[in-house]
């Protein structure tokens, strides 16, 4: 623990800070410092990342579950990841645990560490399996980009197992009734008949704008090889596309389509 305050000169006390995932989180990491002799302070980095030093400027730095934005000043605000809250039960404490350095800007530095914890509250979205494939799935939650509709959509099986069969143009599946969705997990192979690893990338798009993208190296060319890839990460979504720019191992033997297979769903 960096908390001694005796003395003179620049000093970096450890912070601690406890909020609800409901509040405004926001505090001033300096204001329990000490000045150095020449009656200065700023901070210089944040968990790695070099401050600016302009009245105005503000930095943006990642954290464990969200982002920090803060200035030199010491005052700073974070926003939880929407994943994060959607994704973490209700009543899990996360902890930040970041360093910081000041500096009396005549060259004295010193160090120490905000933690800060977050209490979780409850949420509404749950779990669900929306799509196993194993039996013609209603349309009530998702519509699938392909030519086919309902009853009519390319349905695959392996050994028993169903699952949708893409088109190879990638257009993938969005919401049905406008509601946004975390995509949780789902199982992705080529579909190939002979081994390939190939480039995928999945975008991720609400209310018409990407705010998602996921390079995945796929290598799963039937579902049973259950390669799962999540998209969690994206937050709240209402469209899912893909596109293959790339094989590294191996060629598609014709198109290139993919097959989908226990998409879980948070809505």
């Amino acid at each position: 623990m960096h908390d001694n305050l005796y003395g003179y000169g620049l000093f970096a006390k450890d912070d601690y800070y406890r909020f609800s995932s409901t509040d405004v989180m926001s505090g001033n990491i300096l204001n329990n410092d000490r000045e150095g002799d020449n009656g200065e302070k700023a901070l210089r980095f944040f968990g790695g990342s070099r401050v600016s030093l302009t009245d105005s400027g503000t930095t943006e730095v990642a954290g464990k579950y969200g982002t920090f934005r803060i200035k030199a000043d010491g005052s700073f605000t974070y926003a939880l990841n929407e994943s994060v809250k959607t994704a973490t039960a209700g009543g899990t404490v996360l902890t930040e645990n970041i360093p910081y350095k000041i500096s009396d800007k005549m060259g004295k530095t010193d160090f120490a560490y905000l933690t800060m914890d977050i209490n979780v509250g409850k949420t509404s979205q749950v779990r669900e399996t929306v799509y196993t494939f194993d039996k013609n799935p209603t349309l009530d939650i998702l519509s699938f980009g392909t030519t086919y509709d309902g009853d009519q959509m390319m349905f695959g099986s392996e050994n028993g197992n169903g699952h949708w069969q893409a088109d190879p143009w990638g257009l993938g599946f969005f919401s049905s009734t406008g509601a946004d969705f975390v995509l949780t997990d789902m199982t992705v192979a080529t579909g190939n008949s002979s081994p390939v690893t190939a480039v995928v990338v999945f975008q991720g798009y609400r209310d018409g704008r990407l705010v998602g993208t996921k390079t995945v190296n796929l290598d799963a060319t039937t579902i049973s090889d259950q390669q799962h890839v999540s998209l969690a990460e994206m937050g709240k979504i209402d469209r899912v596309s893909y596109y293959i720019p790339n094989v590294v191992a191996g060629e598609f033997d014709g198109l290139p389509t993919l097959l989908f297979d226990d998409i879980y769903l948070l809505i």
